[in-house]
Formats: structure tokens, sequence, C-alpha cells
């Protein structure tokens, strides 16, 4: 009870798209982890907000949310998502933006947050990390698939799942004005 095992009774903690659609004793829709839990869908559209209009999107921040004027060639903005608290009250200071290439399947991924001690966190990785400049600001480029910068009071994390080459994720990472 309360766990999710694969085919040979091990703990599965991480559902992906790879996994294949994955239902509960109910048949509910397994989409993934959050503090050590199973998140169902229904649990999910509790939790997070999903606005498909990119214009309408800052009246949710706290910030000016920036999108990208730039994107490769089939993809195109899809959604954003902003988090609930347990009361149903939106958090104005995160938000998840996807763009998809619906051809695909593959998605660009972007968080912007708005800067401050409430919303730092740490990135580790045991893969290559170069610095490079993103308009003028120091930013960190993982493993070439994710670059992570700062500027006029937000955080931005950018990341191509996918094929999304080093070069692209730079050029979209420019085109954030």
């Amino acid at each position: 009870k309360g766990k999710l095992f694969d085919k040979d009774g091990r703990a599965v903690t991480v559902l992906s798209k790879n996994s294949g659609k994955r239902d509960d004793a109910n048949g509910e829709e397994l989409l993934g982890f959050a503090d050590g839990n199973i998140v169902t869908a229904s649990q999910m559209k509790e939790r997070v907000l999903v606005v498909k209009d990119a214009n309408s999107l800052s009246k949710y921040t706290c910030f000016n949310v920036d999108m990208p004027s730039y994107l490769p060639k089939g993809y195109k903005f899809d959604r954003a998502e902003l988090y609930k608290d347990k009361d149903g009250n939106i958090s104005n200071k995160y938000i998840n933006l996807y763009f998809i290439n619906d051809k695909t399947g593959k998605y660009i991924y972007m968080q912007q947050r708005f800067a401050d001690d409430s919303t730092k966190y740490e990135l580790a990785t045991d893969g290559k990390v170069e610095k490079v400049k993103i308009n003028g600001v120091d930013a960190a480029l993982s493993d070439g698939r994710s670059i992570n910068w700062e500027t006029k009071g937000v955080s931005y994390s950018l990341s191509g799942k996918g094929e999304i080459s080093k070069n692209d994720l730079i050029k979209i990472a420019e085109s954030i004005k």
C-alpha cells in the first residue's frame, strides 16, 4: 500500500513517458512522485494551475514573465504551470513553461522564479559545467543540456528534453529580454 512496484518487484521512484501509462488500484493515472508520495492526475489538478494563454502569464506572478522570441523549428508554447499550496492559493514566485514539438513529442522546459531567499536552491551534476554569457550575464551550462542564470530579479532555468543542441539552448536563452 502506498508504493508502486515494477514487474520484478522493485519499488518505482520515477515515472516518465517511457514508463508507459500506469494507474493506481482505482484506475486513476499516476503522474509521478512528490515528497516521496505517489501523485495521481486528480491530485496534480489540485496542486497545479495550467494556463494556455501566453499573454496572461504575468498576471499570476510577482514578476514579469518573459517569453523567448526564438524557438527551434517545430516548437511552440504549449502551457504554463503554477503551483498551488494546500489551500489552493497560487504561488506567485514560480512559473514553469513548456514548449512542445508536436511532431516529435519533445519539449523545452523553462522555469522562471522570483529571485529571493525563499526560492533559491543549489544544483548538482557529475557532468561538465561551463560558464557562458547570456545577454552579458554569467550563466551555468550543465552537460550542454541546461542553462541557469539570473537577471533583473528573476532566476531562469532552461533545458531541452530531447535533441536540443547547446547552441539552440543558448540562442533561446539570449532571445529572452
